[in-house]
């Protein structure tokens, strides 16, 4: 229930605290005064748009708090901001750059958590609402409201919500799978060449060189040759006479032990010489190729030169290509895929099960609604009113959101008249009607919020206004109701009254907003009567309505 409401810094209002009790209250004034602007800074602290507010001139911020008694249970998404029998302060300020700061007890939050709150707390009820009456979509979730449908419907929508995202993941699954069948096709190609090649880590260098020595062959045994020959083959050879020098040093290095380091390089230089020549011998006893050998190297090096163009890798990097390559295993892909779709079934069992319960929940309501409808339209004067829920089954293995069911209210004004979607054939005056009675029918089902209605009267008076100050005043036994009103007939029912009125103080323009009794509100019931002429009996007359609406 909303307990206070503190306005300050706000176009026209300086500050403004005002209280509010349980049942109705009323807020009148004269066209212009600001009503709007009351309605607008509750539709502020609610989380809407700061449309129609601004910054009062002269200050830096304009500031909406708003007092709510506690819940009974606290929503999870607040249950961080506020304690059991907490009482809620939501505080809102409007920043000279359009921005907005809010809190909930003293907690920073986002304009969406506040919504989410705001939707719990407050029912604001305008002319808007009854434009939207006239979209579809609204009329589901009214019947779902009345036929005590709601949490089903909300089972419904988490279970399906689930159930496609398995859908999304199952897709994801396929295309991988896809792919993978793709890529083991080229994979199952590479292993092929893999198998033909059978590549050896550094056999590439090893083939270019055999290949290189191959077809050099003739210049490479003249080369290595002349060094066998120079160095030990020849008849002059450097080792020969190196032999004769070491036999003569061997002589002399008896006269002078310094000779003797020359004696020791010179034998260092001649075991050199005889591994250079052993080395030499043994290459080109290993140069000469047979003719099968040479066939083997040429196939195997132009194996490797194919490939690498083939997959456009260097051949000394073809072994590491082709060993990285590991076939992928789909059976662990498939796996998952029937584990999902184990899931997604048993989700849809579910979702027939809900969307069966919802639709008998909605064919109950539907046949209740309709003479309630009707009983209630009378009492506003639409005697001959006719209303119907006009509930199509939907195929139930489609899951559409909200559940197997179209909901559309069908509707006849007049006598003969067959009824008719509401926004083929429904006036403004009648749709505000239907309304403030559907309003009315769920009034008990919602009764921690607190509903304000921003002028549903308009276009309404006479005998039916009176009828509608009763209508309220019957909603607000079971909840909070707060209703701006320019029929005397709802004025006088309030069990409080509001009143704004705008003052000009110098040159600045003041909107107030008072809670009024006694002769003043005798005045302003006066002045709703008649206008202008503000005579005796007019007050005389706005008394007796008043004294009456206590002696009921």
């Amino acid at each position: 229930m909303l307990e206070f409401l503190n306005i300050r810094s706000i176009a026209t209002i300086d500050q403004n605290m005002l209280s509010f009790g349980p049942a109705l209250t009323v807020v009148t004034g004269e066209t212009g005064a600001g009503k709007s602007l009351f309605v607008d800074a509750i539709d502020f602290i609610s989380g809407g748009k700061p449309k129609g507010l601004s910054i009062r001139p002269g200050h830096l911020e304009g500031i909406v708090e708003a007092g709510f008694s506690p819940f009974e249970t606290v929503p999870d998404f607040i249950k961080d901001l506020v304690y059991e029998n907490e009482d809620i302060v939501i505080r809102r300020v409007l920043l000279e750059n359009g921005r907005t700061r809010q809190t909930i007890n003293g907690h920073s939050v986002s304009v969406g958590q506040l919504l989410e709150l705001g939707r719990i707390l407050l029912d604001i009820v305008g002319q808007g609402e009854s434009s939207r009456l006239l979209d579809p979509r609204l009329h589901r979730k009214i019947l779902d409201a009345f036929s005590e449908a709601d949490s089903l419907v909300e089972s419904y929508e988490i279970i399906r919500s689930k159930r496609k995202t398995l859908l999304v993941e199952l897709e994801k699954l396929a295309a991988v799978e896809k792919g993978l069948l793709a890529e083991k096709d080229s994979l199952m190609e590479k292993l092929e060449d893999r198998t033909l090649l059978s590549p050896i880590e550094g056999e590439w260098d090893t083939l270019s060189d055999l290949l290189s020595a191959h077809h050099h062959a003739k210049e490479l045994e003249a080369c290595v040759g002349n060094i066998l020959d120079i160095v030990y083959d020849g008849e002059v050879s450097v080792l020969g006479q190196l032999r004769h020098l070491e036999s003569d040093l061997n002589r002399i290095t008896s006269y002078d032990s310094r000779l003797q380091k020359l004696h020791t390089l010179l034998e260092e230089s001649m075991a050199i010489l005889r591994e250079l020549s052993g080395d030499a011998r043994s290459y080109l006893s290993n140069l000469e190729f047979d003719e099968q050998e040479s066939l083997r190297v040429e196939s195997r090096f132009d194996l490797y030169q194919r490939l690498s163009r083939k997959y456009r890798v260097e051949p000394q990097n073809l072994w590491a290509f082709f060993s990285a390559i590991i076939l992928p295993q789909s059976d662990e892909i498939e796996a998952q895929s029937a584990k999902i779709r184990s899931e997604i079934a048993s989700l849809e069992d579910e979702l027939f099960l809900i969307a069966s319960l919802i639709r008998e929940k909605r064919n109950e309501g539907a046949r209740k609604l309709e003479p309630m409808m009707k009983d209630r339209l009378a009492k506003l004067k639409l005697e001959s009113a006719v209303f119907i829920v006009d509930r199509i089954d939907l195929p139930l293995e489609d899951f559409p959101p909200g559940g197997a069911d179209s909901v559309r209210f069908l509707f006849s004004a007049n006598p003969g008249i067959p009824p008719k979607p509401l926004d083929e054939v429904a006036s403004g005056g009648e749709v505000s009607r239907l309304l403030l009675v559907l309003k009315w029918i769920l009034s008990d089902r919602d009764a921690d919020s607190t509903l304000v209605f921003d002028e549903v009267d308009s276009g309404i008076g006479g005998e039916v206004g009176e009828v509608l100050g009763d209508l309220l005043s019957e909603i607000a036994q079971h909840r909070q109701v707060v209703t701006i009103t320019h029929l005397h007939q709802v004025a006088r029912k309030g069990n409080a009254h509001l009143l704004v009125q705008k003052n000009l103080i110098g040159d600045i323009v003041q909107s107030n907003i008072v809670e009024i009794e006694g002769e003043t509100r005798v005045g302003e019931i006066a002045r709703m009567l008649g206008g202008d002429s503000m005579s005796p009996s007019t007050r005389l007359l706005a008394r007796e309505l008043l004294q009456d609406r206590l002696g009921q």
